[in-house]
Parts: C-alpha cells; sequence; structure tokens
C-alpha cells in the first residue's frame, strides 16, 4: 500500500538519519527488550488480570481462568476467532489489572448493540491501517467526525483511539497502538506534523 506522503517520509528519513552512536544505544535497547521478552520473544509478553472480573466476556476463552493473557493468544484469537472475541481479547490485554476495564468494556458492548460487529468486521476488513483507523475513528478530518452509534459502520460510543488501535493492531497489517503515550512520542518525532487530536486520549465515555 502507498500513501500520498510516502515520498516525504523517505525524504525525512534521509535527512535526519540517526548516527553510528545512536544507532548503537538503539540496538542496545532491542537487544534488552527481546532479553526480558524470554524465549517466546513478542508473543509471550504477558499481562495479568483478574478473571472474576471479567466474567461473562472471556468464559469461553482459553485465557478465562489462567490470569494472564499474552500477545500470541491475542493474535491467535484474531485468527480464530470473532471480531468481538478480539475485541474483548485486546480490551482484557490492554487493560491487565486496571480496575475500569472490564466496566468500560461492558459499557461499550451495551451502548454499541448489533452495530458493534458490523463496525469491528468493517474495520478489521478494511486491511489498510489509514482507513481501518478512519472507520473507527468517524473519518479522517477530526473537526468533521461521524456521530458514535448512527447505526453505520464507523465511530463506536466510548471506544476511543487508545483501545481501538488496540484491536486494529491484531486485525490489520501495519496498524500501530496508539494510546496518549505513542501518540504524543509520534508527534514530538515528526516535526511538521500538526498537533494530534484528541484521537490519542484515554476512552472518553461521552464520545
Amino acid at each position: 500500500m502507498t500513501y500520498e506522503h510516502d515520498e516525504e517520509a523517505r525524504r525525512e528519513a534521509v535527512d535526519h538519519a540517526l548516527g553510528e552512536a545512536d544507532l548503537r544505544q538503539l540496538a542496545a535497547q532491542v537487544a534488552a527488550k527481546q532479553t526480558r521478552l524470554g524465549d517466546q520473544g513478542w508473543r509471550g509478553q504477558s499481562i495479568g488480570f483478574a478473571p472474576a472480573k471479567w466474567a461473562g466476556l472471556i468464559d469461553d476463552m482459553t485465557v478465562a481462568q489462567a490470569g494472564k493473557i499474552c500477545r500470541g493468544e491475542v493474535f491467535d484469537i484474531a485468527a480464530q476467532g470473532s471480531v468481538v472475541d478480539v475485541f474483548i481479547a485486546s480490551f482484557v490485554w490492554g487493560s491487565g489489572k486496571r480496575g475500569y476495564g472490564p466496566t468500560r468494556c461492558r459499557a461499550i458492548l451495551e451502548l454499541a448493540g448489533t452495530n458493534l460487529e458490523r463496525s469491528l468486521t468493517c474495520a478489521a476488513s478494511a486491511q489498510d491501517a489509514i482507513a481501518a483507523y478512519a472507520i473507527l475513528y468517524g473519518g479522517d478530518d477530526p473537526k468533521k467526525r461521524a456521530r458514535a452509534g448512527n447505526g453505520a459502520c464507523g465511530r463506536l460510543r466510548g471506544y476511543g483511539p487508545a483501545f481501538f488501535t488496540k484491536f486494529l493492531y491484531f486485525t490489520t497489517p501495519g496498524a500501530l497502538i496508539l494510546d496518549h503515550r505513542l501518540a504524543t512520542a509520534v508527534h514530538r518525532l515528526t516535526i511538521f506534523a500538526p498537533p494530534p487530536p484528541s484521537a490519542g486520549a484515554d476512552i472518553d465515555m461521552g464520545q
């Protein structure tokens, strides 16, 4: 896939190439991360959670009683399960033991109703990270976002980019998890980019 700013990105990469010292530091950081991840690598990165708090949501999943879920297991669910299963599994993986995770997940399921599977399927079928993001964001213009829950494929009430990009990460090639921390870092490293919209903010149940 190609985008209109690809050539500009290539030029900027050449103009701002890392020096040898920076490359050595980056290589050392990658090696340290790989060591901490263990033999399973990135797939083995696990997140602990409280199974009882997710009762009724993950009962049919193999991780239901394990008390932890790893990145590879969510990818396996994405390859074999329904989009709703991926939605829930990515929510568990992204929330960990934070108490608001199960509450927000249930709230989104209730608010979305029959629109949930339609919107998730539409985004997962896009096979294009930018197009998939626009579907769940409500368009590609932050000033003219589609209204949440309007019955069409798109934005879901309460399901903001901090979490829907986790869903896209597991379903869409090339998609990044753009929570507030990463969105801010991308903006900081992108000299000519406009300030990031609220896209990277945490879930707002009123949106």
